[in-house]
């Protein structure tokens, strides 16, 4: 009596060791599945295009003067680009599923042109164009230049006025 006594308690125990290690696994499985939706879901949006977009090797920079206004050049870069992707894509160049893949503009030799990287899951584009006034939220601030593929070949050139 006192041999089948003691099997069953180690039994029990036995199974009360299984069962905590199975609540830890489980637990710990949620744990993980609750980071991972997390991490997917607060993720930026435009990582999801390609980083390969790469500024050419003429490109000016553009420097803040100052810490209040680095804050409204980056706002102003933003809007920038998002004109310039609107256009680009308003003409057929960049299809509707383009995106920034920068979102602050960089400047050529010429003077008021400024050119934003966008791509698409396929490839990437370089749009430039020419700023004509200082309005941002007009689409006829912002007149498109020229639109060429990730490779260099030009999909658009504006026609000389």
């Amino acid at each position: 009596m006192s041999d089948d006594h003691n099997n069953v308690v180690q039994l029990r125990r036995a199974t009360q060791r299984e069962w905590a290690i199975a609540k830890y696994v489980v637990i710990g499985g949620f744990v993980v599945a609750a980071g991972l939706l997390a991490y997917f879901a607060l993720r930026p949006t435009q990582q999801a295009a390609p980083q390969t977009a790469s500024i050419p090797a003429n490109a000016v920079s553009i420097k803040p003067h100052a810490a209040s206004q680095a804050d409204a050049d980056s706002q102003a870069g933003m809007m920038l680009c998002a004109q310039e992707l609107l256009a680009a894509k308003s003409i057929g160049i960049v299809p509707d599923s383009g995106q920034l893949a920068r979102l602050q503009p960089y400047g050529t030799k010429t003077n008021a042109r400024f050119a934003c990287i966008a791509a698409t899951s396929v490839t990437q584009y370089v749009i430039e164009a020419d700023l004509r006034c200082r309005t941002l939220n007009d689409p006829k601030c912002v007149r498109l230049y020229n639109v060429r593929s990730g490779d260099g070949m030009v999909l658009y050139q504006r026609q000389k006025d």
